[in-house]
């Protein structure tokens, strides 16, 4: 679920409006002891009401082009007809409402370059010990989620634009820790497996194949080697949905969740759409069913996926529903938590999410979350910038940070980095499971080149998941100590890959066998 959402309506174009007033809109909200600001992208508005109404009721004057409007999963992008400013686009989003009764905003992206959309809604997270709140008039409770402080979900009638007066004002209130607009944004025997692609799985057992160094995988072959039984370990896959019938992937799965606004196809929670293939390659990654003569093998092959859907189409997900998603699987049974994706604005309500995963899952040792760092070769991305995830680069097939210029070619990508970042993990030109027939990107029910942080985060899911199936008792904290201090360090370039932690390659490249033996 990596940023192709932003394909359709995200860019940046550089954008002066008919009579409406000039007073300047602020649009920032709080993270923290920091203030987020934002400016509008200015090329067009998501409408996420009926357009038929829309362009019904809109005035001429109104600088909107329907003829180029494309629609998505219930949401409409239309462009403008002409430059407009920040303000401006505000102000006509807001006249759409007024006038016309239509929700729409333009995007809105931080001076990283994070981008969300807001809806008419709040994400509220109360003070400790606050246990009845009453909201101002105007605004409903339509959610409450669980959290060591009660994080609510409430909506306004108005304008999506109106949600940071709505901020502004819940900001003084002493029982609201914190309040954000609910965005829009961008989841034995000494034998090899018999499954015939496992030749080309570089990251579990590096020969040298293609372009790549041998010995520069991931050690995980001391895993495969060791049989070990990770059945009673569950990682949920927090993405798109999964193929609940591939073959090689059907055994170990469990029924599943959707937190998304969108019937899941057939009525399964947890499947994955025709098209929406990202959460089917991450669990083959982490958990394909292993020496089964068929396809690939997962890092932990016997350990159980939970596929939590959280996003479809282009991508879309909200705040709101990963921290549905989150609570949930934590609340269900996960052990670990495998989220492949990011890019969004920083949120506080958010980040409870994942700290009640962490302190409340595992009957209290708490869940393993763990993030993609993203693939923009730029600093590492939310969620897995925050504090209390694991964030995850990707390593080459010649021990490299992917980047334009390590030795898989891929020059279009570069796995992110920054001081949040943990560890790296094979993540490029890996073979992995994918939908069924003409549903997914190949028609041979394999991915044959999966790739990004993406494929990465699930890797090191899969290696948490024996580490655990040998040592449930240990804790968060413990299965973070002894990632890093396994990991294969200075392995990468000489002018990244520096001692000790490092911004490009974290603490180093996973090494599975050093990892699994602290647990012997």
């Amino acid at each position: 679920m990596i940023n192709t959402w932003r394909q359709v309506g995200w860019g940046v174009v550089l954008v002066v409006l008919w009579g409406l007033p000039a007073t300047a809109i602020e649009t920032r909200y709080r993270y923290h002891d920091t203030t987020i600001e934002l400016s509008a992208r200015t090329d067009g508005l998501w409408l996420l009401s009926d357009v038929g109404a829309a362009e019904a009721e809109m005035p001429s004057s109104f600088p909107l082009d329907f003829s180029r409007a494309v629609t998505e999963d219930g949401r409409t992008w239309v462009p403008t007809t002409r430059p407009l400013d920040g303000n401006e686009i505000t102000r006509l989003g807001r006249q759409l409402w007024r006038r016309c009764g239509v929700l729409s905003a333009p995007v809105l992206v931080d001076e990283s370059g994070n981008a969300g959309v807001p809806k008419n809604e709040l994400l509220i997270v109360l003070e400790d010990g606050v246990t009845e709140w009453r909201p101002i008039e105007g605004l409903s409770v339509i959610r409450v989620f669980p959290g060591h402080t009660p994080t609510l979900l409430a909506r306004f009638v108005g304008a999506p634009m109106d949600v940071f007066d709505w901020c502004r004002r819940l900001e003084t209130d002493p029982d609201v820790r914190s309040v954000s607009p609910n965005w829009i944004c961008p989841v034995g025997p000494a034998s090899r497996p018999n499954d015939p692609l496992y030749a080309e799985q570089w990251g579990l057992e590096n020969t040298g194949q293609g372009p790549g160094v041998a010995g520069a995988d991931a050690r995980a072959l001391y895993g495969l080697n060791a049989r070990i039984d990770a059945s009673g370990i569950v990682i949920a896959i927090i993405d798109e949905g999964v193929e609940l019938l591939h073959p090689d992937l059907a055994p170990n799965i469990l029924p599943g969740y959707d937190a998304t606004d969108l019937a899941p196809p057939s009525g399964a929670p947890g499947q994955a759409a025709s098209n929406d293939e990202h959460g089917t390659a991450c669990a083959g990654i982490a958990a394909a069913v292993g020496d089964n003569g068929i396809g690939v093998a997962g890092v932990a092959w016997s350990a159980k996926i939970l596929p939590v859907r959280v996003g479809y189409g282009l991508h879309w997900t909200e705040t709101a529903w990963t921290i549905d998603a989150i609570t949930w699987a934590a609340d269900n049974g996960a052990h670990i938590i495998s989220c492949s994706w990011g890019g969004s604005l920083p949120d506080t309500a958010q980040e409870a999410a994942i700290d009640y995963a962490r302190t409340v899952g595992r009957s209290g040792a708490g869940c393993v979350v763990i993030f993609a760092a993203q693939n923009n070769n730029g600093p590492v991305a939310y969620p897995a910038a925050y504090a209390n995830t694991i964030a995850v680069g990707a390593s080459s097939p010649c021990d490299e940070r992917c980047a334009p210029f390590s030795c898989d070619g891929e020059w279009w990508w570069g796995s992110n980095f920054g001081p949040a970042l943990t560890l790296v993990a094979p993540g490029v030109l890996s073979p992995t499971t994918d939908l069924l027939g003409s549903a997914g990107s190949d028609l041979g029910d394999y991915e044959p080149s999966f790739g990004g942080t993406s494929c990465a985060t699930p890797f090191v899911a899969g290696a948490v998941a024996l580490l655990l199936s040998l040592d449930p008792s240990l804790t968060v904290g413990d299965v973070e100590t002894r990632l890093a201090s396994t990991c294969d360090d200075q392995v990468g370039t000489s002018f990244e890959d520096t001692p000790g932690h490092d911004s490009y390659m974290g603490w180093g490249r996973l090494n599975l066998r050093h990892l699994l033996e602290t647990a012997r």
